[in-house]
């Protein structure tokens, strides 16, 4: 019998294709409106793959392509990322030079608050794999356990080693092509730097190895890295970073964006991930709040 071996981000491409199909993508708990069949032109209902250049912010209200949105941050995602890694901290990470992964504390770790925290039982298969060719990555096993609690709403990747910037994308299309539908609801959404602040709670996304620069690329399933924001001043976290958890900083605009040409390593921020909830149409709100006599 012969054997096909898929590496982990062709298996990524076949479950999200699978999911796609499926209409799974952007359901967000009963909410099945959030649907993953959103027009074959992905720059339909004002470019809604393409950054709004003149995207408005107003505290934590900002407008993109003529909708606005609030911003209701995942606070408990950016405490659990703090708390992950000063328990890493505690367990001797930095005390051992780019392999703690692999060291019978590290490895032990990461079996019991990453892969087991996301999927109960899962770290007797994936945690004897750290440090090899069969890895299963656990930067994204890291979003899915900070995530895990806003999972009802859409904050969790489609697998556990899976980011969830691809499905905030296809939200993104659907909201932006018909927000009339989606008025009130509260969804996980993927923007551009530019068009939204960042608190607690969001997430900053960059892609890997030069694999992509634009936002319509998220879709594509290339090698990419998610940071979560641990306060409201740019401090970040991330898994297996350096074979650990790391912190970092990403360097804040006034109106609380990304700054242009922020990176993480030598690949620049190409979106933000966020928690928000739909107000709706700009010239709607405007004249349902004009006072006619």
């Amino acid at each position: 019998m012969r054997r096909y071996v898929l590496d982990e981000n062709k298996i990524r491409e076949l479950i999200r294709s699978c999911l796609i199909e499926e209409g799974v993508f952007g359901k967000i708990g009963d909410v099945s409106r959030f649907s993953s069949r959103s027009s074959s032109n992905s720059n339909a209902g004002g470019g809604s793959d393409e950054p709004d250049a003149s995207a408005s912010i107003e505290g934590e209200e900002f407008v993109v392509h003529g909708v606005k949105f609030q911003s209701v941050p995942a606070v408990g995602a950016g405490n659990t990322a703090a708390e992950l890694y000063q328990s890493a901290e505690l367990a001797g990470q930095r005390l051992v030079d780019g392999n703690w992964e692999t060291t019978t504390t590290g490895r032990n770790w990461i079996i019991t608050n990453i892969y087991n925290a996301s999927k109960p039982g899962s770290g007797e298969k994936y945690g004897k794999l750290l440090g090899t060719s069969r890895e299963s990555y656990w930067s994204s096993w890291f979003f899915s356990v900070c995530y895990k609690g806003f999972r009802s709403e859409g904050g969790h990747g489609s697998s556990h080693f899976d980011y969830g910037a691809d499905e905030g994308l296809v939200r993104r299309r659907n909201i932006l092509q018909n927000p009339e539908s989606y008025v009130g609801k509260v969804a996980f959404v993927t923007f551009a730097p530019n068009e939204a602040p960042v608190f607690k709670g969001d997430a900053v996304f960059g892609f890997r190895g030069g694999s992509g620069t634009n936002l319509s690329d998220i879709a594509s399933g290339k090698p990419s890295h998610m940071r979560i924001f641990g306060d409201n001043n740019g401090t970040v976290y991330g898994g297996n970073e350096s074979n650990r958890v790391g912190m970092g900083s990403v360097k804040l605009t006034t109106n609380n964006t990304v700054n242009p040409g922020g990176k993480y390593g030598k690949e620049p921020y190409v979106a933000v991930y966020k928690r928000v909830k739909v107000i709706g149409r700009v010239d709607v709100i405007d004249i349902e709040d004009t006072d006619i006599t």
